[in-house]
């Protein structure tokens, strides 16, 4: 496939509390941890300008987990760019097998994705960047 790039975030089984963050750009592929889930958040620590927007792509069962990826390539093959992507969502078994089962579910990105974390506690604070210090949010409080 000519796949040139790609980018946006995913739910990972395993990881229910927070969204990867997948890019790819040549040969270049990362995914790493990024914001929480607004399901894994009460909703009273939900920034309130943003409740309309987190509502909009709630899930009954899910909340806002899901997977948005852009692909973008030169004479892309798009059903097979998406058959190839869809071999890496959870079987309809799976998923009706619930969260509690998913988290026996191999998960490639524990290591360094921890790594990640602990870097993050280190400097004070346990999330990813994405913003400069002193604009910190308010304090969330996971479910």
């Amino acid at each position: 496939s000519n796949l040139l790039r790609l980018k946006g975030f995913a739910w990972l089984a395993p990881w229910q509390s927070r969204q990867g963050l997948a890019a790819l750009a040549g040969t270049q592929f990362t995914l790493r941890p990024g914001q929480p889930w607004w399901a894994s958040v009460k909703p009273e620590h939900w920034p309130k300008d943003l409740k309309e927007d987190i509502k909009k792509d709630w899930h009954k069962l899910h909340g806002d987990r899901r997977t948005e990826l852009v692909c973008i390539g030169q004479d892309l093959d798009h059903a097979a760019v998406q058959a190839e992507l869809e071999t890496c969502l959870l079987t309809e078994q799976e998923m009706a097998a619930g969260a509690k089962s998913w988290f026996m579910l191999r998960d490639p990105f524990f290591e360094s994705w921890e790594a990640e974390q602990d870097k993050a506690r280190a400097y004070g604070h346990g999330h990813g960047h994405g913003h400069e210090h002193g604009q910190h949010e308010k304090s969330v409080t996971h479910v």
